[in-house]
Formats: C-alpha cells, structure tokens, sequence
C-alpha cells in the first residue's frame, strides 16, 4: 500500500473555506452527540403533559442520562423532577388510588370499562 502526502498551496479564500467546512463539521458531530437531550430539553420546555404507565423508572433513567446525575435525597429528587418534568401523569398511580381504582392497574381493563 502506498502512502502519499499531497502538499497545495490556496489562496486567503480557500483557506477561509476550509476552516468554516472544519467548523461546520465539528459543529454537526456536536449536535450528533447532544442528540435527544435536545428533545428532553424542548419537552421540559414546553410543559407538556406527559403521560405513562408505571414510568417512575423511565424517568430516572432520562434525568440521570440527559439532564444531571439523580440526587440521593427524595425531596431533591422531587424537586429535579418537577424542573424537567413539570406535568406528569403516570396512569398505574392513578389506577391503583381512588377514585379510579375499581379492581385493577392493567390498562386494558380500564379501556374494556371505559369506552
């Protein structure tokens, strides 16, 4: 295999454009790796509900990866979680505490009594 270095001059200009394609590269390989903190960070933004089942875990898991280490105290914890999460919903909660517990917390139940 045959190893070569190719040598050219250019000019101020081309120079300049180099530099701005180099930029703009490492640019794109940055927001490649922001990548869905980005959509983390819009939700929390925009406070939208956001609704799941039994998503005390799923939570954890996205704070701890895209918004800050999880705080060992509970209330910290809470407080954390309100600041990303402003509006949550988790429907086993609700389906396992009154007035909505009727004999279940499986979603499909609920659905076969409610439509």
């Amino acid at each position: 295999k045959e190893r070569y270095i190719l040598i050219s001059k250019v000019d101020d200009e081309e120079r300049k454009r180099r530099e701005q394609e180099k930029v703009e590269k490492e640019q794109e390989e940055l927001n490649d790796a922001v990548g869905f903190s980005r959509v983390i960070h819009a939700i929390s933004k925009s406070a939208k509900l956001v609704v799941g089942h039994n998503m005390l875990l799923d939570v954890m898991h996205t704070i701890h990866q895209f918004c800050c280490p999880l705080p060992e105290d509970l209330n910290d914890f809470k407080e954390v979680t309100m600041s990303v999460f402003p509006r949550l919903l988790d429907t086993k909660l609700m389906a396992s505490t009154q007035p909505f517990k009727v004999f279940s917390v499986i979603l499909r139940h609920y659905y076969r009594i409610f439509l």
